[in-house]
């Protein structure tokens, strides 16, 4: 056999080993370093997209605001999966209701809103009384609720007086005791506490025709 031939075949031998050398190479790479190549049947799989509707959370937090007021900016209340995630293709039901209730408030305004792109937009909700530490909850079926961080509600604007201490039967010539008290209210009926008006009062009804001692 010529030398020309033998140095030919083993040149073939040599570029059939680097073929299934290099063919090795990518399969370790495929395997380790890529988590598994495309088309690969047997390799680990990332998981990808959202999971299945889990929980709600409040996505924008209630603001303080004054009673009888809306609270702005809008609530809004988010469906997610167990990760966390929005889950964007829901359509959830989703009813807000107080949670504590320092002054025995009242929520006004629309409290079942259904979701829109996995978002809840709650824009007309009001409380009628002044207090301290009110929080909201979000219910919808099958998932788990949502608390809201607390917030307060002060009165509103001056709107009426009312008499807070009624006056009592007394002697003629007598003062009225205990003290007459008025008060300067909101429309929601919370006493605004900065009101400093001066307020005056007369006789309404007067059977007798008597005057009004100051006393």
């Amino acid at each position: 056999m010529s030398r020309h031939i033998q140095d030919k075949k083993k040149r073939h031998r040599r570029a059939a080993v680097l073929a299934r050398g290099g063919l090795w190479v990518g399969v370790v790479l495929c395997g380790v370093a890529l988590g598994g190549c495309s088309g690969s049947s047997g390799g680990p799989v990332a998981p990808t997209g959202v999971g299945p509707a889990a929980k709600l959370i409040f996505a924008v937090q209630p603001s303080n605001a004054a009673a009888g007021a809306g609270i702005t900016p809008a609530m809004q209340v988010a469906v997610q999966d167990a990760q966390g995630n929005t889950v964007t293709t829901a359509t959830t039901s989703i009813t807000v209701a107080i949670g504590t209730n320092p002054a025995s408030g009242t929520l006004a305004g629309t409290k079942t809103v259904a979701a829109v792109n996995g978002v809840a937009t709650f824009s007309t909700l009001s409380l009628n009384l002044a207090g301290t530490g009110y929080t909201l909850t979000a219910t919808a079926t099958g998932l788990t609720s949502a608390t809201s961080s607390a917030f307060n509600i002060s009165a509103g604007e001056a709107a009426k007086l009312v008499f807070t201490v009624q006056p009592s039967t007394a002697a003629a010539g007598a003062g009225i005791a205990p003290a007459v008290q008025v008060a300067v209210q909101d429309a929601q009926g919370n006493t605004v506490t900065t009101a400093t008006t001066s307020i005056t009062v007369a006789i309404g009804t007067n059977p007798v025709r008597g005057g009004r001692a100051a006393h």
